[in-house]
């Protein structure tokens, strides 16, 4: 039997162990960047599902009269938040895609600084400012402002 170099025998125990470190070194540093990446894509789905929920819900309200003479049932609060559409449905306890939301209804709540012939304008017979807050685990996930009328 010949007698072999050592470039013939191959790596050695240190040699291995050393390249299996390093590969699991590089393999664990890519954990956070994948987990951040997952967490970022749950946010986006939760926001999106928000956004989708607001849009109904302002949908259901814009059915509503902002003042309605003959039937004061169908008009819409002139102030307050409340946690019910006008038409009694219950904004506790929405559900999309397996995950439970809540949200509110906020009339006619303008910022103090507001002149008042402008909060005049957004609040009156005709006209309702509107905020709707949409909730997740508790948390505000997706919040819209608008302003009502009627049509003429």
């Amino acid at each position: 039997m010949e007698p072999t170099s050592r470039d013939n025998q191959g790596l050695t125990l240190i040699e291995t162990l050393v390249a299996t470190l390093v590969f699991v070194t590089v393999l664990l540093s890519l954990v956070p960047i994948f987990t951040g990446y997952q967490v970022r894509i749950l946010r986006n789905e939760i926001q999106g599902e928000a956004m989708t929920l607001a849009q109904e819900i302002l949908d259901t309200v814009r059915r509503q009269r902002v003042q309605d003479p003959s039937n004061p049932g169908n008009s819409l609060p002139k102030t307050g938040t409340f946690d019910q559409l006008p038409t009694g449905e219950s904004l506790t306890d929405l559900e999309r895609q397996g995950r439970q939301y809540q949200a509110t209804i906020t009339y006619c709540d303008l910022p103090a600084d507001m002149p008042p012939d402008t909060q005049q304008n957004f609040c009156n017979d005709f006209t309702r400012h509107l905020k709707v807050q949409v909730f997740h685990d508790g948390q505000r996930v997706y919040e819209v402002e608008t302003v009502y009328t009627d049509l003429q």
